[in-house]
């Protein structure tokens, strides 16, 4: 073998090496295979040792073996020990401020649309072939790691998506079945107007009937039901609210028609339209049934968060909690009765005499993108020069046997991931999962946080009864006009004179 042929053979077979192990270099045109690098990566519930350890320790052998890959790359891990998202959220805060967030970072979807500057777009990131994938997997474009309507879920209202999502939730009613069977009472709820009837029948025994907190100082389930009445009732008239452009970016159908969750911008112009108005007689239908509801709440339920709700369930002390698909294996663990599954069951025309009928028959589902793996890059990987080494990473994440395999072994989250093999103890969310989904996202996400707040305090006095429905209709529309100024003045919208 002459020379010239071996030193060709020699480099083909480094350059092959480097294609085949999916190396990504380093942002600066300087850096080698041999650069140290260092990724600081949080990945929340997934790295929670405390509570998670046989997923933290799954997690864990997926850093070790990337690191085996690229033996210049150390990934440096930080476990959950943040308990409620608001400690984390003042946490991460805190570092974006002090100049030290990681490099690859959990936060929900709708959060980095108002947190400007700290994430960077993904985009061009997205066009390109993720060489740890299989073919139409992501191998030649990493954005097929996970069907379109999961990025046309998280996409920002600037045209930009800033998180790869890599598992979803659903949500589900857990009922004890001991109180049930006590009092003769079937999960399947077929009709509101039963359910009522059941909610009245577990109350007069002296159970809480149906456990629900709106905390006003950290997120709630509330929100969920927020959406759902919101959708029903408003359900005849979404499809006035779509826009053309977004039409036309996120096919999506139910029964034949378009059906999808409104872009933010949709939102803010249905209310400038005079469309969703706390004047039109769909928002008193809303009301309505809110208040109809909460007569089974806990007493105390403005001060019940999330954790609350699921130690009072744990207790035997309520019927039914409505809770994420993430809070199985507590469930399954802790609870010192027999338990089940259900879900809400559909309104009818009863309830929205203006229902389509497309939605007479099945309830709204309020499941997302809003599970674990919700990861992004921050600015602290480009002053660090290491954002190619977190693409990198983030691709290599993107596949069934990494955090497809972990999330499917969490029963706490359907993997969005192609090819990924779905634990059987998640087939009762995979069902709710095909259930339409709700046109209006929790308020949290449907408003930025401030106003979201203003939102959330009003409801809570209207179903305290400190106020009456026609000051509640009055303050929160003046907050959804805030809203549309707030959002036209960032976007300039064309319509908005």
């Amino acid at each position: 073998m002459s020379k010239r042929i071996l030193i060709f053979t020699l480099a083909l077979g480094i350059v092959m090496s480097l294609v085949m192990g999916g190396i990504a270099f380093a942002d600066q045109a300087t850096s080698t295979q041999a650069t140290p690098v260092t990724l600081t990566v949080y990945f929340e519930r997934y790295d929670y040792p405390s509570k998670f350890p046989e997923l933290a320790q799954m997690t864990e052998n997926i850093v070790k073996n990337y690191e085996k890959l690229h033996p210049n790359v150390q990934i440096k891990l930080i476990p959950d020990t943040f308990g409620e998202e608001t400690n984390y959220e003042t946490w991460l805060t805190a570092q974006f401020a002090a100049g030290t967030e990681p490099d690859i970072s959990w936060e929900q979807y709708y959060q980095r649309w108002v947190e400007k500057g700290w994430w960077i777009p993904l985009n061009k990131y997205l066009e390109e072939p993720d060489p740890y994938a299989a073919p139409g997997q992501g191998r030649e474009h990493w954005k097929d790691c996970v069907p379109n309507f999961v990025w046309d879920s998280i996409i920002a209202p600037d045209g930009n998506s800033y998180t790869v999502d890599l598992d979803w939730v659903e949500t589900g009613v857990f009922y004890n079945k001991e109180i049930f069977d006590k009092l003769g009472i079937s999960p399947n709820f077929t009709t509101w107007d039963q359910f009522m009837q059941d909610l009245k029948i577990i109350k007069a025994h002296g159970y809480i009937p149906f456990d629900f907190g709106m905390s006003g100082t950290t997120w709630t389930p509330y929100q969920w039901i927020d959406d759902i009445f919101t959708t029903s009732a408003f359900a005849d008239q979404v499809p006035e609210m779509y826009m053309p452009k977004y039409s036309e970016l996120y096919k999506q159908t139910y029964d034949g028609e378009e059906w999808r969750v409104l872009t933010p911008e949709e939102t803010a112009k249905a209310i400038y339209d005079g469309i969703y108005s706390t004047n039109n007689p769909r928002f008193v239908e809303f009301l309505k049934l809110m208040k109809q509801f909460s007569e089974y709440w806990p007493s105390g339920f403005t001060s019940l968060d999330y954790d609350s709700m699921l130690s009072l369930f744990l207790s035997g002390k309520a019927a039914m909690v409505w809770l994420g698909s993430w809070s199985m294996p507590e469930i399954a663990q802790s609870a010192p009765f027999k338990w089940g599954l259900t879900y809400l069951p559909p309104l009818s025309t009863e309830q929205i005499p203006q229902l389509p009928k497309i939605f007479q028959d099945v309830s709204f589902r309020v499941g997302g993108p809003n599970g674990a793996a919700q990861y992004g890059i921050t600015i602290g990987a480009e002053k660090n020069h290491v954002v190619s080494w977190a693409v990198d990473f983030l691709k290599y994440l993107s596949t069934p046997n990494t955090m497809g395999k972990v999330a499917a072994a969490s029963e706490m989250y359907i993997p969005m991931i192609k090819g990924t093999e779905v634990n059987p103890a998640i087939a009762f969310f995979e069902k709710i999962a095909s259930y339409p989904t709700r046109a209006f996202m929790d308020p949290e996400g449907r408003f930025p946080p401030a106003i979201a707040n203003e939102y959330g305090t009003i409801m809570e006095n209207y179903l305290v009864g400190s106020i009456n429905m026609e000051t509640a209709q009055k303050q929160i529309q003046e907050v959804l006009n805030e809203y549309v100024k707030e959002m036209a003045s960032e976007y300039h919208y064309s319509w908005y004179k």
